[in-house]
């Protein structure tokens, strides 16, 4: 965990590691072992506010590491600049870990002045590269069938898919999660199981 000081800055002051797969403990589903790497989560902290995302290790593949490591440091960078001179938050949760794909989904709040932005962020990573997977990687979006069968499959949601696929996506395991932020600011949500998506499906290994 990392804490601030004024006069001297960030310092570490203490450091957990996991081992054995998912940590039965970690009921925010942050650490995980694979084989050949791992994700364990730092934390930065001041006064009442906080900043958790993840670290990616890989000896046999320092430049994946490197890659991830780069990515998750843009999704912190904004929160951890802030954290030292006004509230933020931000932490993530792993929604699904396998040794080739992971999904996260990282949930920040800011604050401006009088306005809290609140973001929702989705990564989905292919473990072999370090490439952050689009859903156009993973769903076939040139088919024209793949639009009406998520509007059926999700009528009873909020998400609007009048205005065409959301690109902003998570996997839970068992579903695709699609994301949108309403004209109010709030984060909608709809879910459609990966085995209904079969035939759109372009990289089925992975699900």
């Amino acid at each position: 965990m990392w804490s601030y000081d004024g006069s001297s800055g960030w310092k570490l002051k203490s450091k957990t590691f996991y081992s054995g797969g998912k940590n039965k403990d970690d009921k925010f589903h942050r650490s995980y072992n694979e084989k050949n790497w791992r994700i364990l989560p730092r934390q930065a902290v001041h006064d009442s506010s906080s900043v958790t995302y993840p670290v990616f290790t890989a000896i046999a593949a320092p430049e994946v590491q490197n890659k991830l490591n780069g990515d998750f440091a843009i999704i912190a960078g904004p929160y951890l600049q802030n954290l030292a001179t006004g509230g933020c938050e931000l932490d993530y949760t792993l929604t699904f870990v396998s040794e080739k794909f992971i999904s996260m989904v990282f949930f920040g709040v800011l604050d401006e002045g009088e306005k809290e932005i609140f973001a929702k962020i989705p990564l989905n990573i292919d473990v072999q590269t370090g490439a952050q997977l689009a859903l156009g990687d993973v769903l076939n979006l040139r088919d024209a069938d793949l639009l009406p069968v998520l509007r059926l499959l999700t009528k009873k949601d909020k998400v609007d898919f009048s205005k065409g696929i959301p690109e902003s996506w998570y996997y839970n395991g068992t579903n695709f999660v699609f994301c949108q932020r309403s004209e109010t600011g709030e984060w909608l949500e709809a879910t459609v199981a990966a085995s209904d998506l079969k035939k759109f499906l372009l990289k089925p290994e992975l699900f």
